[in-house]
């Protein structure tokens, strides 16, 4: 049997969901679409591509073959009653900045739009985007920092300053509590929860939380106070 299609909800009901475009299914746009909708969001995803589309046709609210670039496209699909719309033109700048162009001039108010350069990002900004994303960059950054750290499993960032890691204790970690350890002041970064792998669970520690060696730290900070942890 084939997947069930998502219910849209409707406007009128004041518990309605979250109404979000994504045009262009790039990987990005296509993997966030699903995504979308596996976190209850009515989803309209658009391309020019036939077969991509079709893909997810089951799996969104509406799925549509057009071309975003057109305003008379963008218009028939109301863009302006959507909450949010993402703009996801593989790697066509222009292409890109044009369907931004026409978002604005129609009153959408909340635009993601995917870069593939600074300058990119800077023309979009200008244009109206309310925020500019760089999914192979963000990625390759973070995986990079995992596998520069032998004991980080996970990173996100937290804009160009700041980052939260995920990792596992040291050796000399293991059997202290964090007032012990004392990152904060060593370090000037912060322990903000424990993952207790064994137990499936996770919880936001005090200073005397004795640290485990199957337990994992998630702490925030400055790049530089993380990258000093990291090298210790």
């Amino acid at each position: 049997m084939g997947a069930r299609k998502p219910v849209c909800s409707k406007r009128a009901d004041k518990r309605r969901k979250r109404k979000i475009a994504v045009l262009g299914l790039s990987n990005f746009g296509f993997y966030l679409s699903r995504r979308l909708t596996e976190l209850g969001c009515d989803v309209l995803v658009v391309d020019m591509d036939e077969r991509r589309v079709r893909l997810l046709q089951d799996h969104v609210c509406q799925a549509v073959i057009g071309d975003v670039t057109d305003p008379q496209v963008l218009r028939s699909l109301h863009m302006d009653e959507f909450d949010m719309v993402a703009l996801s033109i593989g790697d066509e700048m222009g292409a890109s900045l044009l369907s931004l162009l026409h978002l604005r001039d129609m009153g959408v108010k909340q635009i993601i739009a995917k870069a593939v350069s600074e300058e990119h990002a800077r023309i979009a900004v200008g244009l109206g985007a309310t925020e500019v994303v760089f999914p192979e960059r963000d990625m390759a950054m973070r995986t990079a920092t995992v596998m520069a750290g032998s004991n980080v499993l996970d990173y996100l960032p937290l804009g160009d300053e700041y980052s939260i890691i995920e990792l596992a204790p040291d050796n000399e970690f293991i059997g202290k509590s964090l007032r012990e350890i004392d990152l904060r002041r060593v370090y000037h970064v912060e322990v903000i929860a424990i993952k207790q792998v064994l137990e499936g669970k996770a919880l936001v520690p005090d200073a005397n939380f004795i640290i485990r060696d199957s337990d994992l730290l998630v702490v925030v900070g400055k790049n530089e106070d993380i990258e000093r942890l990291q090298k210790r």
